[in-house]
């Protein structure tokens, strides 16, 4: 996974971020809390964070907690290594 930081015009080369912490839009269709260390998946129609199911593209792991309510989560990119609970 990566993440822009600036538009990247269709069919031209461009600059993303694959590593760090990053705070992504949640689907507020997604009733499902995210717990520390959580796999975070990403649903590509609605461009929003979801929590991870089988066959999902992951973007990486939790890194704060987040309510069903929230409309964003804290994610590590590409980090697939589950946090320990602090």
């Amino acid at each position: 996974a990566g993440i822009a930081e600036v538009a990247i015009a269709a069919n031209t080369k461009g600059s993303v971020r694959i590593t760090g912490a990053w705070k992504l839009p949640k689907l507020a269709a997604d009733a499902d809390a995210f717990t520390v260390g959580a796999k975070v998946g990403w649903d590509e129609s609605a461009e929003k964070a979801i929590a991870a199911a089988e066959g999902d593209i992951i973007v990486g792991v939790a890194y704060l907690p987040a309510l069903a309510a929230d409309t964003e989560v804290y994610v590590l990119l590409n980090h697939t290594v589950p946090i320990p609970p602090a």
